[in-house]
């Protein structure tokens, strides 16, 4: 399976919110990566407009960047 994933922040209706969604470079075809999800949320994707902040702000967060990094196994594989 490949591994090629494409963030999606921000904007607009998901200006509070991250989600994932995998890409098929034999057709071009993106699709929502369902099984990223907080816990018992009904939709994927992560929410940042109900966190409190680790230095203690509640303020709600507007996502605008993502960086992906490899597990060892994952190096390992290569």
């Amino acid at each position: 399976m490949s591994k090629r994933r494409v963030v999606v922040t921000g904007y607009q209706a998901m200006r509070h919110r991250v989600v994932i969604a995998r890409f098929d470079p034999a057709t071009g075809q993106l699709a929502i990566d369902e099984r990223f999800r907080e816990e018992g949320a009904s939709e994927p994707g992560f929410r940042m407009d109900d966190k409190t902040w680790p230095h203690g702000g509640a303020a709600k967060g507007i996502p605008h960047g993502a960086v992906f990094s490899r597990t060892r196994t994952d190096q390992a594989a290569k």
